[in-house]
């Protein structure tokens, strides 16, 4: 279901590809899509990658049923993660903001599967990683406008479920001042996978591996 809205936020970046030369802001692009624009920005093999903005999650979270739910977790009431997705997923987007994400999954998949990922301001912190705390998803229909919608809304209704909400309150701050981009990554049929920790998880913060 989408909901129009006035032409006067057509100037907001709602989502794009990463570039070699583009922004690296993680206002704008979450955590993880600022590591990943770094990565594409010295250079690195990553593939083709569009991020869903902050503005885009400010624009959809703006709706009554958004503002809601995001307030009965804030004031502690028991609301499960079904519930919260299930909010997420019922409430309309903007026709803008649907179609500029429909179009930046298009051009990343192809007519192929893409990753849909969480990105959140609260995310790979110094301090606080948060790996793990929210959903992503794989294997999304890059073609299908109605899967990738679907998934983008999944994605910023686990900036709320009740594992990252509990862990923002115990290693951070908790306020709605925290915001979900999402990367959409194009799949990679992998040979290979792997794990490189440039510090030791277990020693001393000086320990390098």
């Amino acid at each position: 279901m989408m909901r129009r809205r006035p032409d006067t936020s057509r100037s907001e970046a709602f989502a794009f590809l990463l570039e070699p030369d583009g922004t690296s802001d993680s206002s704008v692009l979450g955590g993880k899509g600022a590591s990943l624009a770094r990565l594409i920005g010295a250079g690195f093999p990553v593939p083709e990658t569009a991020v869903v903005t902050t503005a885009a999650y400010r624009s959809f979270a703006a709706s009554a049923p958004i503002r809601d739910v995001v307030a009965s977790v804030e004031a502690s009431v028991c609301v499960t993660d079904e519930q919260i997705g299930l909010a997420f997923l019922e409430a309309g987007i903007d026709d803008d903001v649907a179609r500029v994400i429909i179009d930046a999954a298009t051009k990343v998949g192809a007519g192929r599967e893409i990753a849909v990922r969480s990105s959140a301001t609260a995310e790979d912190l110094e301090d606080a990683s948060f790996a793990g705390q929210y959903l992503s998803l794989l294997n999304v229909d890059s073609a299908d406008p109605e899967a990738v919608l679907a998934a983008v809304k999944r994605v910023w209704a686990s900036l709320w479920f009740v594992a990252p909400t509990a862990y923002r309150r115990a290693v951070a701050s908790h306020d709605s001042s925290f915001e979900m981009a999402v990367v959409m990554m194009a799949m990679v049929p992998a040979d290979a996978a792997g794990v490189v920790f440039t510090a030791d998880p277990g020693g001393s913060p000086g320990a390098r591996v």
